[in-house]
């Protein structure tokens, strides 16, 4: 019985050591003292089948490198002490530390999630496939990172809850955020590159699947997609689509409805979570960060097909198959083919389209507006409390614009305007923008913030407002004060509204003339 015993041992030993044993160890190198822990370990696993699985996987490197956030700028810096792991675990497709999510609340009042690799109850990324030169330990996030990969934050409401949703296609199993750090011990691979196969049909030019094959890329199996967010206090549960189709439901974490999921990068799950219904939205992968928009509502195309409220009340992702057939079949109608797939589209066919949408509406018993977030097949955001009691006016708010050209030798090229503010910006829920239009041959058309972060009361604030080489003819603009922007991190996002039809209440117009 001892040979049999030593035997299976030795075999084991091998195992471990040429990293047959598990897909996921293929990337993992042990010290010694670590490899023979595996193999008493293994031997009790195959000895005892209900022992329980290994937690502390890695021994611990350095914590990530990151750079403070200022306090008064986008998001914020994070107050370290309100920061809390919460207890999703989410299991890893290759094995290994579970996926994690951490909660921390910012200087600008707003909630940011953090996710990556848990290890020893703290989220981290791992040295493997190439990050942290491959050194296998355990590398710690500081309990003031806010997250680097872009769009992980999202302003609170008057209760103190957030809303938002965001989703990643270009994760790397490291969980290691690459853009956001520096030094020799920082990095990894990229993530392949793939194109939802609608998109991959669509004719030469308008778009074609990318390289899978770059240098650097990670290694079979070891990308991520990446879905997480804040559904708000009421949440209790959401139902998913798995990447092998089934349909599952999962319950939300904590006062806030957060919830993760984390599925292989490939293209199945391209397929699968970035092609919506009309076309395609990819590609997936194909960078260090991926990434997706901020919103209050998660993506309907993605993988999560309903939210579970507190009282019963369900809202299911994804517009009504009969009334998107309907509303798609009023475009088509009445615009011609020549002109679908085009950013511009004739005054005049906008205004039929609109006035054919609009008697569409009705005889769904909606308003337009009711039509529009239906076709959209967003959720709402259930118990959000609006932060602002007070309702300002525009008298409230107005200021003079003062207009000052922009020269370039004796050629006007723009105009610098300036204005007072009348009303602070103390969080990112609140903004100031402006929104232009000039002649076709101007390209002044555009819209954005004015200033970046917190503003006082009295502050003077400026924008320049450029225009082509070519122009000749007068700019007009508009400029707005946006006191609650909802369940949504829209100015980080850019606020591509225009004052007084996105909800902001407009502070002044102004307009100048290029001779």
């Amino acid at each position: 019985m001892n040979s049999y015993f030593d035997q299976l041992q030795r075999e084991i030993a091998a195992a471990v050591s040429d990293g047959r044993h598990l897909p996921w160890y293929r990337r993992v190198r042990y010290t010694g003292r670590a490899r023979a822990l595996i193999v008493v370990v293994a031997a009790l696993v195959v000895a005892t089948p209900a022992v329980g699985a290994v937690t502390n996987w890695f021994g611990f490197g350095k914590p990530f490198y990151f750079t403070k956030g200022s306090p008064t700028l986008g998001s914020g810096s994070a107050l370290a002490h309100t920061s809390r792991l919460l207890p999703i675990r989410i299991a890893d497709p290759q094995g290994g530390p579970a996926w994690g999510l951490r909660l921390v609340y910012t200087t600008r009042r707003d909630v940011c999630l953090v996710f990556g690799r848990v290890e020893d109850h703290q989220l981290g990324s791992l040295g493997i496939d190439g990050a942290w030169s491959d050194d296998r330990l355990f590398h710690p996030f500081p309990k003031g990172f806010t997250g680097g990969w872009g769009l992980e934050c999202g302003t609170t409401d008057g209760a103190g809850h957030a809303f938002f949703n965001v989703q990643f296609s270009g994760i790397a199993a490291s969980a290691n955020p690459f853009n956001a750090t520096r030094g020799p011990d920082t990095g990894g691979c990229r993530t392949p590159r793939y194109m939802p196969s609608r998109l991959q049909r669509l004719p030469r030019g308008r778009a074609a699947p990318g390289s899978r094959t770059s240098p650097g890329t990670c290694p079979a199996g070891a990308s991520r997609m990446v879905f997480t967010g804040l559904l708000g206090p009421d949440a209790t549960s959401i139902t998913y689509r798995a990447p092998d189709g089934r349909l599952q439901t999962r319950r939300t974490s904590g006062d806030d409805g957060a919830y993760l999921l984390v599925f292989p990068l490939n293209q199945k799950t391209c397929n699968l979570y970035f092609q919506g219904p009309n076309g395609a939205r990819g590609p997936c992968g194909g960078s260090v960060g991926g990434g997706g928009g901020n919103g209050g509502s998660p993506d309907p195309i993605g993988p999560i097909k309903a939210i579970h409220y507190r009282g019963g009340r369900t809202c299911r992702l994804g517009a009504p198959a009969a009334l998107l057939a309907g509303y798609t079949a009023v475009i088509r109608r009445l615009l011609p083919s020549s002109s679908r797939g085009r950013s511009l589209v004739r005054p005049a066919v906008r205004a039929r389209i609109e006035r054919a949408l609009a008697r569409f509406a009705t005889a769904q018993h909606l308003t337009r507006i009711q039509l529009d977030d239906a076709i959209s097949g967003l959720c709402p955001a259930v118990g959000y409390v609006d932060p602002n009691q007070k309702h300002l006016t525009e008298a409230q708010v107005a200021s003079r614009i003062t207009v000052g050209r922009i020269r370039h030798g004796a050629t006007d090229t723009g105009a610098a305007i300036s204005f007072t503010a009348r009303q602070p910006v103390k969080n990112d829920d609140s903004w100031y923008e402006v929104a232009t239009t000039g002649p076709a041959h101007c390209e002044a058309d555009g819209n954005g913030p004015v200033g970046y972060g917190n503003v006082r009361v009295g502050q003077k604030l400026s924008e320049q407002i450029g225009v082509s080489a070519s122009c000749r003819g007068t700019v007009r603009g508009v400029v707005g004060y946006v006191q609650n922007g909802g369940p949504t991190d829209a100015e980080t996002a850019g606020s591509g509204g225009t004052p007084g039809k996105d909800g902001s209440i407009i502070v002044g117009r102004f307009k100048f003339t290029i001779h």
